[in-house]
């Protein structure tokens, strides 16, 4: 039983991951099949620039990504914002506590991980998110030009909710790791 029930749970974690994908590819892979119809030099164009965009930001984004430890004390909406949507990310606390639900013996997909492992593995996730974000342009531009506005809108807030907002996430959570880690670099020096 105790199987069943750590399949069940991984699965149900996996198909959350999935959706959220899903949600994010499906109205992309629809415009750009109806712009294909239409706009066949368009719809090429913005596939060039989308892989352009993408290679670009992982070649590039690694000198950018750095970043400063979070203040102690910040303005209490950020915190809650943050916190309301870090309940919704890929491997969120509230997929994770369904997951948990079904196996009471899950634990977190960070559980075993120095906190400078975390933040590498974070700093990968946005990279691919930065990515995933920049190679979203192209299309939209070209949905907007080519008067697909609301197949454009819905792409625009499915990449918000699917690359920014968990950038932002991943952001604020290795902003925290690193001054947890340079509070525990503190105290072995002491």
């Amino acid at each position: 039983m105790s199987g069943l029930r750590k399949y069940l749970a991984y699965r149900l974690v996996a198909a959350h991951g999935l959706g959220m994908f899903i949600v994010f590819a499906a109205p992309l892979q629809f415009f750009l099949l109806r712009l294909a119809e239409d706009h066949l030099r368009a719809a090429l164009a913005a596939g060039g620039l989308m892989v352009a965009a993408f290679v670009g930001v992982l070649l590039l984004a690694p000198r950018w990504m750095q970043v400063a430890p979070r203040p102690p004390r910040e303005a209490p909406l950020s915190r809650g914002l943050l916190r309301f949507y870090r309940a919704f990310v890929g491997n969120g606390d509230a997929i994770q506590a369904v997951a948990r639900w079904i196996d009471p013996q899950r634990s977190n997909p960070y559980a075993g991980r120095s906190p400078k492992e975390t933040a590498r593995w974070l700093a990968s996730m946005e990279l691919m998110h930065w990515a995933a974000l920049a190679a979203s342009i192209p299309p939209m531009t070209a949905a907007f030009i080519h008067g697909y506005t609301t197949l454009g809108s819905v792409y625009l807030v499915a990449n918000l909710f699917y690359n920014l907002l968990p950038n932002i996430v991943i952001r604020d959570t290795r902003r925290r790791l690193l001054r947890i880690t340079q509070r525990t670099e503190l105290a072995k020096n002491r």
